[in-house]
């Protein structure tokens, strides 16, 4: 047999209790409708009044929380809605459970971190001091290292420009002194000459090969793989000025005939030499 579709007023206030004394206000809107429904179909089974079943129950809550709004929205009567103080009830409840879930939310939440920016700005502070330090004291012992480094350099390039400014004019008197004795204009032979330069040259090696232990002693001391390098061409450098010095030697001696001067120029040639003999003396 169907059931019937009218609700009475014994009906529509069993169903408001059966809502009020299981809490299914509490999950209306939380939990599946139509469990909630099923339970106060069973209760009201329960309490004699077998039937409405669960979607009537469902469309009877339905029209009566419509009317609950709108009387409570448009401010009528509440005497025009026949259940209103069973609905206040429960709908405050349900508004009271409401706002009790919001202050248990609210307590869950961490502090702000406002609260806590001092010291986050304080701790961010230390940081960047530490790491500008860090920073510069590197920044420091890389500029000290160039300046080293370039200074090394520096160095080793006046010591070499001198070596060489140096060879340049003991070549140039050599020279001279041989254009003189082969012109009659100072006493001695061109042997002696050339034995005499060469045993310069082989004070030159011996001073080249204490400088190149002195280099490699550098080597070994030196923090980067550049300077190094720098200082094996350096080396290099060295080693191949002696040996153009030698080949220099046995040149002069090749070409003990190709020199004819003008007398003025034996001449200044002559003064320069005995001036350089005075000086070395």
């Amino acid at each position: 047999m169907a059931r019937r579709n009218v609700w009475t007023y014994d009906e529509t206030k069993e169903l408001l209790a059966v809502i009020k004394d299981k809490g299914l206000i509490r999950y209306f809107g939380e939990e599946q409708n139509k469990k909630l429904y099923g339970i106060a179909e069973a209760e009201m089974r329960k309490r004699g009044f077998p039937d409405k079943g669960a979607f009537q129950i469902e469309h009877k809550w339905k029209n009566l929380k419509r009317v609950y709004y709108k009387t409570k929205r448009e401010d009528y009567l509440s005497e025009s809605c026949e259940f209103f103080e069973e609905l206040d009830e429960l709908m405050s409840e349900k508004l009271q459970q409401n706002r009790a879930k919001q202050e248990t939310v609210t307590q869950k939440r961490p502090k702000p971190v406002l609260e806590h920016f001092d010291k986050l700005l304080a701790k961010i502070g230390v940081i960047e001091r530490e790491n500008n330090e860090e920073f510069f004291r590197k920044q420091k012992d890389l500029i000290n290292y160039e300046f080293e480094l370039y200074t090394q350099d520096e160095r080793q390039f006046s010591q070499r420009l001198s070596s060489v400014l140096e060879k340049n004019a003991e070549d140039f008197c050599f020279r001279a002194q041989q254009i003189l004795i082969l012109e009659g204009m100072i006493a001695g032979t061109v042997a002696e000459v050339v034995e005499e330069k060469l045993d310069m040259v082989d004070e030159a090696i011996e001073d080249e090969t204490a400088v190149e232990e002195t280099l490699e002693e550098s080597i070994e001391d030196a923090d980067g793989a550049d300077g190094a390098d720098h200082m094996v061409d350096v080396i290099e450098q060295l080693e191949e000025e002696t040996v153009e010095m030698v080949e220099m030697v046995e040149e002069d001696v090749l070409e003990e005939d190709e020199e004819n001067e003008i007398d003025e120029k034996k001449e200044v040639v002559k003064q320069y030499y005995q001036a350089w003999k005075e000086d070395e003396f």
